[in-house]
C-alpha cells in the first residue's frame, strides 16, 4: 500500500492501463480464433486491423504481429484449419 501521493497515482494508472491492455489483447486473440474457425477474407482484414492497433499501443511486438498476420493469411488462403 503506497503512502506517497505520486505512488498512489502510479498505482491507479497501472491498474487502469492493465485493464485496457488486457481488454485489447483479449479482443485480438478472440478475433484470431474466430478467423481460424471461419476462414473468411472479411474477417482477415478486421483481425489484421486489431493486431495493428495492438502493435501501435505497444501490447505486442511488431515482429509478432507480422508473424501472426502471415500465418493467418496463409490459413485463409489455404482454407485449412491450423493452430494460430
Amino acid at each position: 500500500m503506497p503512502n506517497i501521493q505520486s505512488a498512489k497515482k502510479r498505482e491507479r494508472q497501472e491498474t487502469k492501463r492493465h485493464a485496457q491492455n488486457a481488454a485489447m489483447k483479449s479482443r485480438y486473440i478472440s478475433a484470431i480464433h474466430l478467423l481460424v474457425k471461419s476462414k473468411k477474407k472479411g474477417s482477415l482484414s478486421t483481425t489484421v486491423s486489431l493486431i495493428d492497433r495492438a502493435v501501435k499501443k505497444g501490447i505486442i511486438h511488431r515482429n509478432k504481429a507480422a508473424r501472426l498476420k502471415s500465418r493467418l493469411s496463409r490459413i485463409v488462403a489455404s482454407g485449412k484449419t491450423a493452430k494460430a
